[in-house]
């Protein structure tokens, strides 16, 4: 069960569709040959002026996605309190 955090650094008040994690879920799972609900996406929204670098001077206006990806939670990872299998 491969496991994917998606950070996305974007203003504040930019709107997002609401099935974006659904169908990025999805395309990794495609992507990767996976199984039918194998893979796991945690979406988490950054304020770009919460996310800034040295020496910049934007307002940072752009949209940045980083995917973290993680391998299969198998004998490491807990779901509910019970150890993935």
């Amino acid at each position: 069960m491969p496991l994917v955090k998606v950070e996305i650094v974007e203003s504040a008040d930019r709107a997002r569709p609401h099935d974006v994690a659904r169908s990025l879920a999805d395309a990794i799972a495609k992507s990767l040959g996976s199984e039918p609900q194998s893979v796991w996406v945690r979406m988490v929204r950054i304020a770009a002026a919460d996310y800034p670098e040295t020496g910049d001077t934007s307002e940072g206006s752009e949209t940045a996605v980083h995917l973290l990806y993680e391998s299969p939670g198998r004998g490491r990872v807990a779901f509910g309190g019970r150890l993935v299998t």
